[in-house]
């Protein structure tokens, strides 16, 4: 970033999974004048899924003259529409973001931006455009070496493979995001992905893994403190709860792999 100090510092944490450390911070500091630790409120106040705290937080934001900056702020204000179901909102907020960010050569902005964009047309359903998009994501979370982002797409991926019945990919993309979101960022994140795992080992039968998978999501919420009871993240992401629903094929419509042309 072009600016400066504590609070670009922290953001700059922020991209690289520090919520750990973020929230005791938050949940001891006010709102400020200055615009990169607004955003950085803003930014905690998402992932804790505290929206109307966030907006709150962007609405008050001065004007913004730094580009990466004013760009991450539409990024915010994209995420918050994402997580309202508001897709097509998101996404005319994070395409203006998407070309900015390519222009400016903001490599970290551009990441985020073109993940949400990915993001969004999984949350659609439409899983196959899900995987293409995430190609370029994928990509520069490697040249840059961000772990976090890099764990938050393999999820992703993970997500798109199993919805698409292709559970040897799916399997191999759960591995990458347990492994990297573990050792990045170790809270909602990797405790969102573990979920998943769950529900993908009901999937396959293997409902004892399925358990241990499940419970070793709640342990790391409980351990995390990080505010997201363990059942609330079957509800966000529509999954069912694997310690209760020993088989969900028949409650999802899903392509096979047969369909898909795999074998």
């Amino acid at each position: 970033m072009k600016l400066t100090g504590t609070g670009v510092s922290l953001l700059a944490s922020l991209d690289h999974g520090a919520y750990r450390e973020a929230i005791a911070r938050f949940e001891t500091t006010g709102q400020s004048d200055d615009p990169v630790e607004t955003l950085w409120r803003a930014e905690v106040a998402i992932y804790l899924d505290r929206l109307d705290d966030a907006r709150a937080e962007l609405d008050g934001l001065t004007d913004v003259f730094d580009r990466e900056l004013a760009n991450r702020a539409q990024t915010l204000r994209a995420e918050i529409a994402f997580w309202e179901n508001s897709l097509d909102e998101s996404r005319d907020i994070i395409g203006a973001v998407i070309q900015s960010t390519w222009e400016s050569g903001d490599h970290q902005g551009h990441l985020r931006a073109t993940l949400l964009r990915a993001r969004t047309e999984l949350r659609r359903g439409n899983h196959a455009e899900a995987l293409e998009r995430l190609k370029e994501p994928r990509r520069l979370a490697t040249v840059l070496g961000n772990d976090f982002f890099a764990g938050i797409i393999a999820h992703c991926r993970a997500f798109a493979h199993y919805y698409l019945g292709d559970y040897k990919q799916a399997g191999h993309a759960f591995a990458e995001a347990l492994h990297l979101l573990g050792t990045s960022e170790g809270l909602r994140w990797e405790m969102t992905c573990r979920t998943l795992h769950a529900s993908f080992h009901s999937d396959l039968g293997k409902h004892e893994e399925a358990k241990l998978a499940a419970l070793s999501a709640e342990k790391r919420g409980v351990a995390g403190r990080d505010g997201y009871p363990f059942p609330l993240l079957f509800e966000v992401h529509g999954l069912p709860d694997p310690l209760f629903e020993r088989d969900t094929k028949r409650d999802r419509k899903r392509e096979t792999p047969a369909s898909t042309g795999k074998k």
